[in-house]
């Protein structure tokens, strides 16, 4: 791990030093390059965000998956209107979470906690919306659906955050 703002300063076998220029590092975990004949410090980037992008993409794709067997379980059809609100709002509420737990740098008992209050809030948000917006069989909203967003939101908040413990 290297500081916020360094450089890198060389010695040669003649006794030369060589100082880069100086750099303020973006990522935690980061890697650099160094262009000796031009003292240039780059850190390299793409990896990391190809990486990010990855994680918000399988997290969100397992949420919907699991969700969806959920809401299959509560006899919910498969109608264009239950479909689009139930990927917007999952879209809406897993995408900005799991973004921001990419780039948390320390995982103890504080992102736990983070954890815990931000997937009780979507658990919340989620469970209204759904209220409102998912219909059954007969076309009509009701309080079903507040049992279902809280189920649904607790099976994969948990899976969420057991799975890496098992993989």
């Amino acid at each position: 791990m290297t500081p916020n703002r360094f450089k890198v300063a060389i010695i040669d076998m003649d006794g030369n030093v060589h100082v880069s220029d100086a750099i303020d590092k973006i990522e935690f975990n980061a890697e650099f390059t160094l262009d000796f004949a031009t003292g240039e410090l780059k850190e390299l980037r793409t990896e990391a965000l190809l990486k990010r992008f990855g994680n918000v993409a399988v997290n969100f794709i397992l949420t919907l998956v699991i969700e969806f067997v959920i809401l299959l379980a509560f006899a919910y059809p498969v109608k264009a209107r239950n479909m689009i609100w139930f990927i917007a709002v999952n879209a809406a509420t897993n995408i900005p979470l799991n973004l921001y737990f990419t780039y948390q740098e320390n995982r103890g008992p504080g992102y736990f906690m983070q954890f815990m209050i931000l997937e009780c809030l979507i658990l919340i948000v989620e469970s209204i919306i759904y209220r409102f917006a998912l219909v059954n069989k007969e076309g009509k909203t009701g309080n079903k659906a507040i049992l279902y967003g809280v189920a649904a939101n607790l099976v994969s908040a948990g899976i969420g955050f057991l799975l890496p413990t098992w993989i």
